[in-house]
């Protein structure tokens, strides 16, 4: 998806406020109008510099208003190492139970991460999970 100028400047503002903890937030895509907004959540996690969480509430907040587009949120720096330019393992454990597309804030740039399904065990679906989208999904 290509990120609009506004949106783009949200989200790294609310990743640069949060700063040195993790930020999380949703691109929701309006029930009413179809406009693409960003709603920023609280992470809760215990160590939300080296993690994050959603209050299950603001989930239930971002389907009310629209369809869930992606789930961001940072991996900044930290006064020992760069953040991670990818998704982590338990980043990815929640993209594939959410089933949603993260996009990750990092350096100040934003890198999206489709939700692809697992390679191996795939159920066949002709031209959704097939041979040649095993090949692209790779």
């Amino acid at each position: 998806m290509k990120i609009d100028d506004r949106l783009r400047k949200e989200i790294l503002a609310h990743a640069s406020e949060c700063k040195p903890h993790e930020c999380c937030g949703f691109v929701v895509s309006s029930h009413i109008d179809g406009q693409v907004f960003y709603l920023p959540s609280e992470n809760i996690a215990d160590d939300t510099i080296n993690y994050f969480e959603i209050d299950p509430d603001d989930f239930v907040k971002a389907e009310l208003m629209g369809e869930i587009v992606a789930l961001v949120h940072s991996h900044p720096d930290s006064e020992t190492e760069k953040g991670l330019p990818y998704l982590s393992t338990a980043d990815r454990e929640c993209q594939l139970r959410t089933q949603l597309d993260f996009w990750l804030v990092v350096d100040n740039e934003i890198k999206q991460f489709r939700n692809i399904a697992p390679l191996i065990g795939r159920q066949f679906e002709n031209n959704k999970q097939d041979c040649r989208n095993i090949i692209l999904d790779c």
